[in-house]
């Protein structure tokens, strides 16, 4: 038993596609490949703002562990060999080796991607 639904379905001609239609499918998939060149990673603003965020990074950490506050006099350039001289504080080298070990994954990502 069909219903109305079913009736006209069947009804339908079969639709099938001419005999050049993958041919010209694929050839618009090539051309609109090579339409677009992917775009390049700009690594020159990453290394300028990788550095600048460590500068700032290294800038606090030292003003920080010399015991100044931090306000709007100008940086001691000499803050850090007092610093370095008295020891590294552990939760300094522990974010370094985690800045490092970042960086190290990054370098690796990059690296396989690649290939």
């Amino acid at each position: 038993m069909l219903d109305d639904l079913d009736r006209i379905l069947l009804g339908e001609p079969v639709v099938s596609p001419s005999s050049d239609f993958a041919s010209r499918v694929m050839r618009a998939v090539r051309r609109s490949c090579v339409q677009f060149a992917p775009l390049p990673f700009p690594w020159q603003r990453f290394v300028a703002g990788l550095v600048g965020g460590l500068v700032c990074t290294f800038v606090t950490a030292t003003r920080l562990m010399s015991g100044s506050r931090l306000n709007h006099t100008a940086f001691d350039a000499t803050a850090w060999k007092d610093t370095l001289s008295r020891g590294l504080d552990p939760g300094l080298l522990g974010m370094t080796v985690a800045l490092v070990m970042s960086l190290l994954v990054v370098r690796l990502s990059v690296m396989y991607a690649s290939r």
